[in-house]
């Protein structure tokens, strides 16, 4: 059965869609979108139709890859890599993620992240050579559970700009929409608020708008000041547009954030391992040598 490989366009978008909504539907990440819904997500994880492809086989779409790109970075992150149930019985999903990545890696790009969540773990995407790096959870609470007021800390909204610019810590993984890149790419989506000691901002969270309670999709505590993002909780949670739970995405695990949110009342709600792949050591020198060549 002859198979073709199609990057994103406008002409298969619906195809996308219904990759995204169908090959979704037994996993914990289900998704059921229509085309406003897959343009505002589009928008918000700023997915390139260049590096994201579409198998088909026998002319009718079998599987899908959602990847984001960095370019400053040279970095990219799939969003989404799914296949249709009647097609995974074959080696389709493997060559399709192989592609995308040789795709990548030819375009000069040299690192790609994920994620596993656990009904589709980490164990799998040994086949296409990335690694676990660290366990990241999503954490929900209905009420929170703080210490006593500090005044030292002042709390206030935050421009993209005056975050610190980080995007890939050792110490401190970040998921992909904690980057400083995607912050400032994506603040019609978002609100930023820091926790200040006078002029030195010591936390500051991301809150996602129009998201159905109080989402977080970042809270950072600066030189283990976790004081401060005690208080810039409290000050979230009396704001008028604070609707419970609160849920806050992408911890990691056995950190000075996790430790917080445990303390006050926050349980784990869904787990996740960050990957990642090195796209300059996982092509054979063949392939460097091609490249230049070309």
């Amino acid at each position: 059965m002859s198979e073709d490989l199609r990057t994103l366009t406008t002409q298969n978008i619906w195809d996308a869609i219904d990759l995204l909504n169908r090959s979704s539907r037994d996993s914990s990440l289900r998704y059921d979108l229509d085309i406003f819904g897959f343009g505002r997500l589009s928008r918000y994880w700023n997915i390139s139709h260049d590096y994201s492809l579409i198998r088909y086989v026998g002319g009718k779409p079998a599987a899908l890859i959602l990847n984001c790109v960095e370019p400053e970075a040279r970095h990219a992150y799939t969003f989404y890599w799914g296949v249709l149930p009647e097609f995974r019985s074959g080696k389709i999903a493997i060559s399709l993620v192989e592609t995308a990545c040789r795709k990548l890696h030819e375009s000069g790009y040299v690192m790609h992240y994920a994620v596993a969540v656990p009904d589709r773990p980490a164990r799998r995407y040994r086949f296409v050579k990335f690694q676990p790096e660290r366990e990241l959870v999503d954490m929900e609470a209905q009420s929170l559970t703080l210490p006593p007021p500090d005044p030292r800390y002042t709390a206030r909204e935050l421009d993209a700009r005056e975050l610190p610019r980080v995007s890939h810590l050792p110490d401190q993984p970040l998921h992909w929409c904690q980057r400083s890149t995607f912050l400032e790419r994506a603040t019609p989506y978002l609100k930023l608020v820091g926790a200040f000691d006078g002029e030195l901002l010591q936390s500051y969270a991301v809150l996602v708008r129009h998201a159905g309670n109080s989402t977080l999709s970042d809270i950072r505590i600066l030189d283990s000041c976790s004081s401060a993002a005690a208080e810039l909780l409290r000050w979230i949670t009396q704001q008028d547009s604070y609707r419970p739970p609160l849920t806050v995405n992408y911890v990691p695990e056995n950190s000075e954030t996790y430790a917080l949110l445990t303390a006050g009342g926050l349980t784990i709600k869904r787990r996740y391992s960050l990957l990642s792949r090195n796209l300059r050591a996982t092509f054979p020198p063949a392939d460097l040598h091609h490249e230049s060549a070309g």
